[in-house]
């Protein structure tokens, strides 16, 4: 998280406009939950990795770490999806027996699971491109300005500074503990490992205090005030987004079936 913070800081795009970049990428993930032929949405994920490596300077290596994360919750998905229950086997193209049923993979089956994966990639791309080249306050703040999403971007941005605080608290006490040779051993670990969760629980309450003790202090009024930087709305890169998004809406109404 804290790489990833870093490089929706320190990113090509940082100096293009919230609303630009929400076209783009939050544009491309309606695209990707609708889009049925299966060549669209990989070309969609392939767009979306292009900007984020050639445009945004991204690297390769951390977008591989991100997609480490969700790769085994899409595993697990397809495996459900393409497996199946029958006591019919002429529905299988390969199966095993289990009692009266069989269990294996159909036809159907692989076509769904196969349409899933690239959807989820499709989908997370979008979401990758969006949270690796716009800090989150930004985001936020860019959000709050709808009445309705400003309680949501409140929760959701004080929610998102608090986990630094407690990453950082967290990394002190297990240096302080590693110091003092208390990960030597495996009992010796599980009880350092239980001393700094329960060091940690009172420090974020001790952190969640002061927090709101500063707050008040500055007059909060329940309402956060929020700053980003506005940079202005190129209307010639918001052109090209909506020429690409036109091109992947003929291909898909009306292109190959492919």
């Amino acid at each position: 998280m804290l790489d990833l913070d870093y490089w929706a800081q320190n990113n090509r795009l940082k100096t293009v406009s919230i609303p630009e970049k929400a076209f783009l990428f939050l544009g491309g993930l309606i695209f990707a939950l609708s889009l049925q032929k299966p060549l669209a949405l990989l070309a969609l994920a392939v767009i979306m990795h292009g900007i984020m490596i050639f445009q945004a300077g991204i690297p390769i290596r951390f977008l591989m770490k991100l997609w480490m994360a969700p790769a085994a919750f899409i595993g697990i998905s397809l495996i459900t999806v393409a497996i199946s229950f029958s006591s019919d086997p002429s529905l299988f193209l390969f199966s095993i027996p289990l009692g009266p049923w069989r269990m294996g993979v159909t036809a159907a089956g692989l076509i769904l699971a196969k349409t899933l994966l690239l959807r989820s990639i499709a989908s997370l791309s979008c979401l990758f491109g969006l949270a690796t080249t716009t800090p989150a306050a930004y985001g936020a703040a860019w959000a709050a300005r709808s009445t309705f999403l400003r309680p949501i971007t409140e929760i959701a941005l004080l929610t998102y500074r608090f986990i630094f605080v407690v990453l950082e608290s967290a990394g002190q006490i297990h240096k302080a503990q590693d110091a003092r040779l208390g990960y030597c051993g495996f009992r010796r670990s599980l009880r350092s490992l239980s001393l700094l969760a329960a060091s940690i629980g009172r420090k974020s309450f001790w952190s969640v205090r002061d927090i709101y003790l500063a707050l008040i202090s500055r007059n909060y009024q329940e309402r956060l005030v929020y700053r980003y930087p506005d940079y202005p709305v190129s209307w010639q890169r918001i052109s090209i987004i909506s020429a690409v998004w036109m091109s992947l809406t003929v291909w898909s109404l009306w292109g190959a079936t492919w």
